[in-house]
């Protein structure tokens, strides 16, 4: 009787040349992907742990940096690195389209609800009188 696990017929002869190729490729893009990332993100950590935030162009250029650092993280994640198996392929629904839409709507909505609401954006009282 056998175990399940006793192989011993059968010998390992190392991985092909293309697939060890592959593997060094893949490797690189995604250590590559990760150095990328944390520029991006330790950007913004720099600028806005300095004392002194006063340069509305630092904090624009500390805030595109860290939307560019999200964009990659889930754009590595889940468009490159995720291979869901051969034949596969996925579309949302119309429903589903609906319910994100929906979404940013409703967030796009309590923005502009809060924005004016509170002074979030001031206003110069001069220009208006």
């Amino acid at each position: 009787m056998g175990h399940c696990c006793d192989h011993s017929d059968q010998a390992f002869t190392g991985a092909s040349r293309a697939f060890r190729r592959a593997l060094v490729i893949v490797i690189a893009i995604n250590a590559l992907m990760f150095l990328v990332e944390t520029a991006f993100f330790v950007y913004p950590l720099v600028v806005l742990s300095t004392e002194r935030r006063t340069n509305s162009k630092k904090l624009l250029y500390a805030a595109l940096s860290m939307l560019i650092a999200g964009s990659l993280y889930r754009f590595n994640a889940f468009l490159i690195t995720f291979d869901p198996g051969p034949g596969y392929s996925y579309f949302p629904s119309f429903p589903e389209i609906m319910v994100t839409l929906g979404l940013v709507a409703i967030e796009i909505m309590i923005f502009l609800y809060i924005v004016k609401r509170f002074p979030v954006l001031h206003r110069d009282e001069r220009k208006h009188n």
